[in-house]
């Protein structure tokens, strides 16, 4: 059980360079580094944000005078991030793909 869930975890690692370049593609050369600025700006904070989320989440699920015993409201939570984060993505990709589109008979 372990060794499939370390594998999973070293596939995240994957995601780290691949949003990097993504970044980095969406901007022009004079402003890359303040676009990574930003992006590490982000990763900063929900690195700060996120367990104390998640941890208040756990703990409100599961001591005794909560509404509902449910343990796993933090991973619901981040489901429904990771949903938000691909549709987003996937918004965002297709109007790169529109906007890159060369019009028919136009250079």
């Amino acid at each position: 059980m372990l060794i499939p869930a370390v594998a999973l975890i070293g596939l995240g690692g994957l995601a780290t360079p691949s949003v990097r370049a993504m970044v980095s593609g969406r901007g022009g050369a004079d402003n890359q580094g303040e676009m990574q600025g930003v992006l590490s700006a982000v990763e900063g904070l929900t690195a700060v944000i996120a367990p104390v989320l998640t941890a208040g989440l756990f703990y409100a699920f599961t001591v005794g005078w909560a509404p509902a015993n449910f343990p796993g409201a933090p991973f619901a939570l981040a489901a429904v991030a990771a949903a938000v984060a691909c549709a987003l993505v996937v918004r965002v990709s297709r109007r790169s793909a529109t906007e890159l589109a060369v019009p028919a008979g136009g250079d």
